[in-house]
């Protein structure tokens, strides 16, 4: 299986893991708030989405990043995911936002969609 090769695997940082925490709390949190998100979100509890991000920890290739770019992107948590990108020597970042990468191609990482990324697996 294609996804299976170095290539394809899945990179991970300390900053990455601590702000995925981050994320959990607020995503619970904006799911208690939101009637929208309670009725589209599947609803995943915070400790069901903690092992998801747990389990995607341990099996994701741990990189450290020994130099930042910051600031290289309007958000500093994009650049987080940028300075992994660089340091992994991953050809791409996927992402539904590629315009909060604009420029990345100059460090060597290409943002494309989730959709271009599952079109590069089938060829």
């Amino acid at each position: 299986m294609r996804f299976l090769t170095p290539q394809y695997w899945l990179q991970v940082s300390a900053p990455i893991k601590e702000r995925a925490s981050r994320f959990c709390a607020q995503y619970a949190m904006e799911r208690l708030r939101s009637p929208y998100l309670s009725r589209c979100v599947p609803a995943f509890q915070e400790a069901e989405i903690r092992t998801i991000i747990d389990v995607l920890c341990r099996l994701g290739a741990h990189e450290q990043v020994f130099f930042a770019w910051r600031p290289f992107l309007p958000d500093p948590d994009d650049d987080l995911v940028l300075e992994l990108a660089v340091a992994a020597s991953a050809p791409y970042v996927i992402t539904h936002n590629i315009s909060d990468f604009t420029g990345s191609d100059s460090l060597g990482v290409q943002a494309i969609t989730p959709a271009k990324a599952l079109n590069l697996l089938r060829l």
